[in-house]
């Protein structure tokens, strides 16, 4: 499978880190993104790395690949995988915030995604403090109309987890 193992490897970005080996997680996510990098089908998988960089303390890195991938928020085929980019990408503005860093213009916008969350995006010039804001909205959102479908609150459990994940 020419998936494997770029995509496990990606999956195991956040155990690895919480389980103190570093260079391990560090070794995966640079082979992991190379493979994810150019293409929409890895939109979760992207978002999967943009958590393991804020969580990691490699913020600079993170806003570079945030910047980069911003317009897949309009591009992404799936709201599962946009919830898992929104959630990546909320957490590395968060963590820019908390190192001080919230008056720093974000230099993209976050475009709408029209099919799965109408109405959501981040417009410039917004500031790092203010995209981390409408991120985190625009996710939770979206995870709301997951839950309204489902009847449960699974979708909001999950990204409320996540994003209260420490660094």
């Amino acid at each position: 499978c020419d998936e494997q193992p770029a995509s496990m490897q990606s999956m195991l970005l956040l155990p690895l880190l919480r389980s103190g080996r570093h260079q391990q997680a560090w070794s995966a996510h640079v082979r992991a993104y190379r493979k994810h990098a150019h293409s929409l089908e890895h939109v979760a998988n992207v978002g999967w790395h943009l958590s393991y960089l804020a969580l990691s303390g490699h913020l600079d890195r993170g806003l570079r690949l945030l910047r980069h991938h911003a317009p897949w928020t309009a591009r992404s085929d799936s709201a599962a995988a946009l919830v898992d980019l929104l959630t990546g990408m909320t957490l590395v503005l968060r963590e820019a915030v908390r190192e001080g860093r919230g008056d720093e213009p974000l230099e993209v916008e976050l475009p709408e995604n029209t099919l799965w969350a109408p109405g959501w995006s981040v417009e410039g010039p917004a500031t790092l403090a203010q995209a981390a804001a409408r991120t985190e909205d625009w996710a939770r959102a979206l995870t709301a109309r997951f839950d309204a479908r489902n009847g449960n609150r699974v979708r909001t459990e999950l990204l409320e987890e996540s994003l209260a994940m420490p660094p």
